[in-house]
């Protein structure tokens, strides 16, 4: 079984991690603690594992290249669509430490299960909403970033009306198997687009999401 340690190193000796505060959230928030039960020996491979609702926890290297991304300060108030277990999350509220996050799920399991592990990590800035993220969350706006970890076919209108001027999306965008990693900055009248990474999603539920009764 490999460790914390040898994933972050495989992680760097990669390039893909390259950031140090996102490293240090790596090493406090350790994977195993969110992986389902039977895959604790897979919990430091650089692969996606399965979870309750046909999801995934993501991939070590499509989380850090999703948050390093996202250019967190601790100040920063997120939303983050698709919590799963809860393992971004975690991370999310560590490198937001004097700030918020909203993480909204879909599946009630797994919304219980992230409620559990935020509360394990003793992170109360975090709010954990069983709810339809591709909306947003209007309660919690505005917000100074957004995450996603499942694939949407474009940008959801509604995270555009709730980010601050200047703040980052960063999102699968794409078809429900393909998707690329885009970072949307909002910028005056206009959103600058920039792909940061292909990877594969699974694909959002909700308003904004898939119609998932064509597959």
């Amino acid at each position: 079984m490999a460790t914390n340690n040898e994933l972050i190193d495989f992680l760097k000796q990669s390039k893909v991690l390259t950031n140090q505060r996102v490293e240090k959230a790596l090493l406090d928030v350790p994977r195993e603690h969110f992986v389902m039960p039977g895959y604790e020996e897979m919990a430091y491979v650089d692969e996606p594992l399965p979870i309750l609702g046909a999801q995934t926890i993501l991939q070590p290297a499509t989380v850090v290249t999703l948050l390093q991304n996202l250019e967190l300060n601790e100040f920063d108030r997120v939303l983050e669509i698709g919590a799963g277990t809860g393992w971004m999350t975690c991370l999310l509220a560590k490198l937001c430490a004097r700030g918020k996050v909203f993480a909204t799920e879909t599946n009630h399991e797994l919304t219980e299960m992230t409620r559990k592990n935020v509360k394990k990590f003793n992170l109360i800035h975090v709010e954990v909403i069983e709810a339809d993220g591709t909306e947003g969350y209007a309660p919690g706006r505005p917000f100074d970033k957004i995450i996603s970890s499942v694939g949407l076919p474009s940008i959801p209108q509604p995270w555009i009306d709730q980010l601050k001027m200047n703040g980052i999306i960063v999102a699968p965008i794409g078809t429900m198997f393909s998707q690329k990693i885009m970072k949307v900055q909002k910028v005056k009248n206009k959103l600058n687009e920039t792909v940061v990474g292909e990877f594969s999603f699974p694909p959002a539920h909700g308003k904004y999401g898939f119609d998932l009764s064509k597959t």
